[in-house]
């Protein structure tokens, strides 16, 4: 969330006020009831979720339970949206979320590569903008060297653990 919130503070201007709030609220809400386990690891258990998310196992799960939220009363901050105004949030939040996924990431940084060396990157142009906001996610859920030393050396031998034992 910092580094999201950090990308938009020292960016005014880049992002629409709703895409800002679909990078914000997916943010918070991008590991919402993780399990501790990557995708792959959800699919060779047998997974109920893996059952219900076929792709993207536990991002999509993550995005399902921060609509879920958002919907309970006290939670709601998106209620004064008109019904478009909710779909561009949320399509932007899912985008972000799915982002997560490492498996995404290097198409995603493909596609922008390929953007970049054609010079044709077009703020103007809603893929590119989409494709902007996912990777600012996928860099802020990454961000774990920005971190003390003490966290990130926690951190990575916990996700050293996960993929190689």
């Amino acid at each position: 969330c910092n580094s999201i919130y950090s990308i938009l503070k020292a960016s005014p201007g880049i992002f629409t006020p709703l895409e800002c709030l679909g990078l914000w609220v997916g943010a918070i809400c991008h590991d919402l009831d993780h399990r501790g386990f990557n995708n792959k690891f959800m699919i060779d258990i047998g997974s109920p979720l893996a059952a219900v998310y076929s792709t993207s196992t536990m991002e999509n799960h993550h995005f399902a339970m921060g609509v879920n939220i958002l919907q309970q009363e006290p939670n709601n901050l998106l209620e004064n949206l008109n019904p478009d105004e909710y779909k561009q949030v949320l399509t932007n939040m899912k985008n972000c979320i799915l982002a997560t996924d490492l498996a995404l990431f290097f198409p995603n940084k493909a596609r922008l590569a390929n953007i970049v060396k054609e010079n044709v990157f077009d703020w103007e142009h809603p893929d590119h903008r989409m494709l902007a906001m996912a990777l600012c996610m996928t860099g802020s859920d990454l961000n774990s060297s920005s971190k003390p030393w003490e966290v990130q050396f926690r951190t990575s031998k916990i996700v050293y653990a996960e993929f190689h034992e």
